[in-house]
């Protein structure tokens, strides 16, 4: 009789593997500390309470080896309920041109409702030359976790994002009339697709990054069993072999997996999801993107290469990562980082 492991960016959230038994903003973005770029320790920010209620049962004091500012906000949702948002900055270090302005880079995480922890190497990384902003999505993280189921799902999301970039523009000083960059990780690559394919999102952005983003959810379960069953049923190798091949699992992914939220979590609430084809008349035509998945990666280069009929002709391009996983930004970093960092300076380059 077989039983399902539930699993988040594959451990008990993204897939379902089925294994043997054994919103409009009124806003103010307050920074509440600096974390410094120069100490060995790693960010464990934690919360009092489970149910993240209070801003004031958290600690923020904790130091972090991949520097950055966290940030939080109220957000003042369409049904005018207000949610407290946890966020990190990374400012800029440095520009090839002195003159330019630092372009700003929004992250998004992956669960859904597995929290930015993880996404740490890309902030500290990308932030050599731009403004790196990511929040934890509501219901999960340091941020606030209602209940109330009506608050969460795809849309929810959308107006969560558009609220969101308002809050990273302010607290990097980037202006409306400057497009940004926004890379989203797994479920937060289909997010970030969802917001421009339904014109919530499209004008203000400049490039689409697709890490690690399963275009169809039903086909990377299928994949995700199969690679269970080649790992002998055995989850812990799966993960090895698939979600991150850093060993030991690095702190800050242990952390995210700690933080996740339940409310609205995992490959179940997205179940049936297909993303649908879009049009050179249905999608921004300036918008390049780019779709980057590792070698190894349960979200396969086969499944991902799918993206490239989606999106409008031309429009995208393909990495895969060698010997990368679903988290190529650990296990392979030093290529991960320099096919994105390459591709940003394309698109900023580009007038």
């Amino acid at each position: 009789m077989s039983a399902h492991v539930v699993v988040p960016l594959c451990r008990r959230g993204v897939l379902n593997l089925r294994a043997r038994p054994s919103s409009y903003c009124r806003v103010r973005v307050r920074v509440v500390r600096r974390l410094p770029s120069s100490t060995s320790s790693t960010c464990s920010s934690s919360s009092s309470s489970s149910s993240h209620s209070s801003s004031k049962s958290r600690d923020s004091s904790s130091s972090c080896r991949f520097g950055g500012k966290i940030l939080r906000w109220r957000d003042v949702a369409r049904n005018e309920k207000k949610f407290n948002t946890h966020a990190v900055l990374w400012e800029a270090r440095k520009k090839d041109d002195d003159d330019a302005k630092a372009t700003l880079v929004l992250l998004l995480h992956g669960g859904p409702q597995v929290p930015h922890d993880y996404l740490k190497p890309i902030g500290q990384a990308l932030s050599a030359q731009r403004h790196v902003v990511t929040y934890d999505q509501l219901g999960c993280g340091l941020s606030d976790a209602p209940d109330d189921a009506s608050l969460y799902g795809v849309d929810n999301a959308i107006e969560e994002l558009r609220r969101a970039i308002a809050r990273a523009r302010q607290a990097a000083g980037v202006p409306s009339s400057e497009k940004i960059h926004v890379l989203g990780q797994s479920w937060g690559g289909i997010l970030a697709f969802e917001a421009v394919r339904t014109g919530e999102l499209g004008d203000e952005i400049k490039s689409l990054i697709l890490s690690n983003v399963p275009p169809n959810v039903a086909a990377v379960e299928a994949d995700a069993n199969r690679l269970l069953e080649e790992a002998g049923g055995d989850v812990e190798l799966f993960m090895a072999r698939h979600n991150c091949r850093v060993v030991p699992q690095p702190k800050q992914v242990a952390d995210a997996y700690a933080k996740a939220g339940s409310t609205w979590r995992g490959s179940g609430v997205l179940a049936g999801y297909e993303a649908a084809k879009t049009t050179s008349s249905s999608w921004p035509a300036h918008l390049r993107t780019l779709v980057i998945s590792g070698e190894h990666d349960f979200v396969t280069p086969e499944l991902a290469k799918t993206w490239l009929d989606i999106l409008p002709h031309g429009s995208a391009s393909q990495v895969v990562v060698d010997g990368g996983s679903h988290m190529p930004f650990w296990d392979a970093s030093e290529q991960y980082f320099e096919r994105v960092r390459a591709f940003l300076d394309e698109c900023d380059d580009t007038k």
